[in-house]
């Protein structure tokens, strides 16, 4: 039932943003895809969770008593300051499992499941593989309880970069030039999931550009991707999704 609650809050939420400001105004709202998205979003969670657990486990009994003194200075920061450094720490992790899921053949075609839409909205987000986000967690944020962060910053990131993951995927029409090379936008992650030959394998950091710029990935030209999707044939339907990278 909660899935169901989120799910028709964010409905209300993207979808009148996405109306008020189109990037592409004859977009559907009920496109192709749209109830296999729709599944991925009220079944992926939980299954998303137990690929984390099982995957993160290891790290965390492997290192659980390490770095005793970081972990002392970070528990003593202020819950703010504690917020913006684990966006930082797990941006960064996460930035390499990305670029990660893009040269390993296997992991690519986890990971090719999440880019296989040919339209971007903020539902298109929802389709992952959950070993893929498994793994993407298990990297990225396992390092926030590595550290000793709280839980309460650890939950506050999670719902932040959940909220803004939706936001990048959604069909609008925010550049925001001034700001795009620090903080993630639409235009810069549209260019992550860009058909057009360009823009292959750029673009991997969820939040901030400037990693992309460092590690010379970054790709922001002056104008928006044609197409978007994967050169394969991806199946349609929830559970051929699921099977493909295994087929």
């Amino acid at each position: 039932m909660s899935k169901l609650v989120a799910f028709a809050f964010l409905f209300l939420l993207f979808v009148p943003l996405e109306r008020l400001f189109p990037l592409h105004p004859d977009q559907k709202i009920f496109r192709s895809g749209f109830l296999t998205d729709v599944v991925h979003f009220l079944i992926n969670e939980v299954l998303i969770k137990v690929s984390t657990f099982l995957l993160a486990l290891p790290i965390f009994l492997l290192t659980r008593d390490l770095f005793p003194a970081l972990k002392a200075w970070i528990a003593g920061l202020h819950g703010g300051l504690q917020f913006l450094l684990a966006i930082l720490i797990a941006d960064f992790f996460g930035y390499w499992a990305h670029r990660l899921h893009h040269s390993v053949p296997f992991l690519w075609k986890l990971h090719s499941v999440h880019h296989s839409p040919g339209t971007l909205d903020w539902l298109s987000s929802a389709r992952v593989h959950p070993i893929n986000v498994g793994i993407n967690r298990a990297i990225g944020a396992a390092p926030l309880l590595l550290l000793g962060f709280t839980k309460a910053t650890f939950g506050a990131y999670l719902i932040f970069v959940g909220l803004w993951g939706l936001f990048l995927h959604s069909n609008v029409r925010f550049e925001l030039k001034i700001l795009r090379r620090v903080f993630a936008t639409p235009f810069f992650h549209h260019w992550h999931h860009s058909k057009d030959p360009e823009g292959q394998n750029k673009n991997f950091a969820g939040q901030f550009p400037w990693m992309d710029a460092l590690f010379g990935t970054l790709f922001l030209p002056d104008h928006w991707p044609k197409e978007y999707g994967i050169q394969e044939k991806m199946p349609d339907g929830y559970f051929s999704q699921m099977k493909f990278p295994f087929s």
